[in-house]
């Protein structure tokens, strides 16, 4: 048994070292996006298809957008979406427990049970789910609340 953490503690030591430097470099692309030169849905602002250089560290893409500059854009959405999704799902999933435990009786029952067939048809359900509410979302609050709105599954992940 003892073989077994010898054996991981290379892995775990590589990893816990890595990790915090993949995090800052994650924070600072996405801190990067607040001061872009460029407005992230303006097109032909940059010349077309250029390789990396020093100007443009990724180069630019067809449109005229500089690639790094979208990428910090991309990072930044991506992580607040993220903690957007975290706290809506968080929050609802408080409502329902508090709800179940409070009213007890019929209230409890009906709540875990469909509690349950949402676990149990998590793989079926919440991916069209999601897509159905994402795909009717006009503005980006309403893209947080559709992924929001698949919290079971997500919620029994973790």
């Amino acid at each position: 048994m003892l073989a077994v953490f010898r054996d991981s503690a290379p892995i775990r030591w590589a990893f816990s070292r890595r990790l915090p430097i993949f995090l800052m470099l994650t924070l600072l692309l996405a801190a990067l996006a607040w001061f872009s030169p460029y407005p992230p849905t303006r097109t032909f602002m940059t010349p077309q298809d250029l390789p990396p250089s020093w100007a443009h560290p990724f180069g630019t893409n067809s449109r005229g957008q500089d690639l790094l500059w979208w990428m910090a854009f991309a990072v930044r959405n991506s992580l607040i979406l993220g903690v957007i999704t975290a706290v809506v799902s968080r929050l609802i999933a408080i409502f329902v427990g508090l709800v179940s435990g409070y009213r007890g009786g019929f209230i409890d029952r009906a709540l875990m049970s469909a509690n349950d067939s949402f676990v149990v048809l998590a793989g079926v359900a919440d991916p069209g789910l999601a897509e159905l509410l994402a795909a009717r979302a006009t503005e980006p609050g309403h893209a947080c609340l559709a992924v929001g709105a698949v919290w079971l599954a997500v919620g029994r992940a973790a």
